[in-house]
């Protein structure tokens, strides 16, 4: 899932028709949504759900009373009579969730981190991932840690190692944290150590 593939995007429209067809099973009717209000919503999101549990929806054989090989077949057909579609990385995008944001409010220096395309996907060794499958990824490592104890160690958080957006590390880790690399680990000289 490569965030320049376009197979990868094309895979993940052919998904999401799958996800679409199940959600309309007539055994599903009236199971979508949140009856605890909006806090809730993405974890009673019919499709979310069922993005998460379709590879053991797919073994199932006829789940909900639905034929799962008509189903992909027909989603095959849909997504090939559609135009090519851009990249997976123009859709899969980092969502930098800065305390700010999440409260809605202006980073007070007016800048904001930007958003960054992804590799990856929920079932992948870099686990980015969003709710339906496509879209804004939400969902991905909030650290990597390598540890080395002859002290070459390294690390890599989504944003930087500053909760202060005037401070040039609020947000200097964010393209390689995208990337899925690490950054060394430096640790201040001190009298002790030197």
């Amino acid at each position: 899932m490569a965030a320049g593939s376009v197979d990868a995007a094309l895979f993940a429209q052919v998904r999401a028709a799958v996800v679409d067809g199940l959600s309309d099973a007539p055994a599903l009717r009236g199971v979508d949504g949140s009856p605890h209000g909006e806090l809730f919503a993405p974890w009673f999101d019919l499709r979310g759900r069922i993005r998460l549990c379709l590879p053991a929806i797919l073994a199932a054989g006829k789940p909900f009373g639905v034929d799962v090989l008509q189903l992909v077949a027909a989603a095959l057909e849909q997504v090939a009579t559609r135009p090519a579609p851009a990249a997976w990385g123009t859709g899969h995008v980092a969502v930098p969730l800065t305390p700010h944001q999440q409260l809605g409010l202006d980073a007070p220096d007016g800048s904001a981190p930007p958003y960054l395309a992804l590799s990856g996907d929920d079932d992948c060794v870099l686990a980015t991932r969003a709710l339906g499958g496509t879209g804004a990824c939400l969902h991905g490592p909030v650290a990597r840690w390598v540890w080395d104890l002859a002290g070459d160690s390294r690390w890599v958080v989504p944003l930087g190692a500053s909760g202060d957006p005037a401070s040039p590390h609020h947000h200097d880790q964010q393209a390689v944290w995208a990337a899925g690399g690490t950054i060394p680990i430096t640790r201040p000289v001190t009298e002790e150590s030197a």
